[in-house]
């Protein structure tokens, strides 16, 4: 098997951010002008408001709340998943690279929001975010977040893995 490296791009903060945050917005201007035939400015304003206010606190807020947890958890690390029986977590030009392989890890677990757990629908776009919490035989942790790596069940098939569900899953 060869290493692989993953690391936050771009792809992967589109899937995440760009794009709900974009159908939120475009959603929110349909909405606004949908009702917004025959209304005063004043009842504009209150309209534009109300939708910006409800969607802040229900969809972009927890979307913004969990991507940046997530970017500041693992903003400058590079994951390289390779067959060797060495870790190391070693540093270099203000990167972290993260070597895993799979001697030594004991479990893997991850966490998933309620409809993601069950394969449902996603009602809320922060739904879509998990983590991935990776234990060590010498008891330490890793935070493996989707911005990172979306697919580590992949590449550790022999290794313990469970799903956790959670309502919203953070990493604080």
């Amino acid at each position: 098997m060869q290493s692989v490296i993953y690391s936050i791009n771009h792809e992967r903060k589109t899937k995440y951010l760009y794009r709900p945050l974009a159908q939120m917005i475009g959603l929110d201007i349909l909405i606004i002008l949908f009702f917004s035939f025959n209304k005063q400015l004043n009842q504009l304003i209150l309209l534009a408001l109300f939708v910006f206010v409800i969607s802040f606190v229900f969809y972009i807020g927890p979307l913004l709340l969990l991507f940046f947890t997530y970017y500041k958890e693992n903003k400058d690390v590079t994951l390289l998943i390779s067959n060797d029986s060495s870790r190391d977590n070693s540093s270099s030009n203000e990167d972290s690279i993260i070597e895993l392989d799979h001697s030594n890890i004991l479990k893997i677990e991850k966490h998933l929001s309620h409809p993601s757990y069950d394969e449902r629908m996603h009602w809320f776009f922060w739904d879509k975010f998990f983590y991935y919490k990776i234990r060590f035989e010498d008891s330490t942790e890793l935070y493996v977040t989707c911005l990172l790596c979306d697919s580590l069940e992949v590449h550790f098939q022999n290794v313990p893995f469970k799903k956790i569900k959670r309502w919203f899953p953070a990493v604080f």
